[in-house]
């Protein structure tokens, strides 16, 4: 499995043996205006059927530029319409007061696919101000056939850029 899941030690060795036998690294020196990215640790939830979903919730300063995401990422071990709702809302911030948000729709592909991953991101937002940059949002799921509706997990924010 990719992201908050532990891969086995056999795609481990497949990835790493060739780096360091073979290839070749170039390394030099960042650009100036290289960008900052800074992110929550992974924060998960378990399935009510088998199966977890994990998020991050990021930041990133590239210049003047700013935006945030929350990356998703989920698994689940058997098929079908599991979810008569998944949305994401993400909120990019600065000295929590909210600039930019988009709320993305995941219910279909989720049902749709057992594996997966996706980031909701917000537009871009242009300012000259420094620090406090931050993401953070919340998932509301509504899980088929439980009774129970909307259910709201609201998400760790990530750290801040300047």
């Amino acid at each position: 499995m990719r992201g908050p899941w532990k891969p086995s030690r056999t795609v481990v060795a497949a990835v790493t043996v060739p780096l360091v036998t073979g290839g070749v690294l170039a390394l030099g020196a960042a650009p100036a205006s290289a960008a900052t990215t800074r992110c929550s640790g992974w924060q998960q939830h378990t399935l009510p059927v088998v199966g977890k979903i994990a998020v991050k919730t990021c930041v990133q300063k590239d210049g003047y530029n700013h935006k945030a995401w929350v990356h998703l990422e989920w698994f689940r071990t058997y098929g079908g319409t599991d979810f008569d709702g998944v949305k994401v809302r993400v909120r990019l911030e600065r000295n929590d007061s909210t600039y930019k948000s988009k709320t993305c729709d995941y219910t279909k592909v989720m049902n749709e696919y057992k594996l997966g991953k996706r980031n909701c991101t917000t537009a871009r937002v242009f300012s000259t101000q420094k620090g406090g940059w931050t993401s953070d949002g919340y998932v509301d799921l509504n899980f088929n056939l439980d009774g129970r509706g909307w259910k709201r997990w609201e998400l760790k924010g990530s750290p801040s850029v300047s």
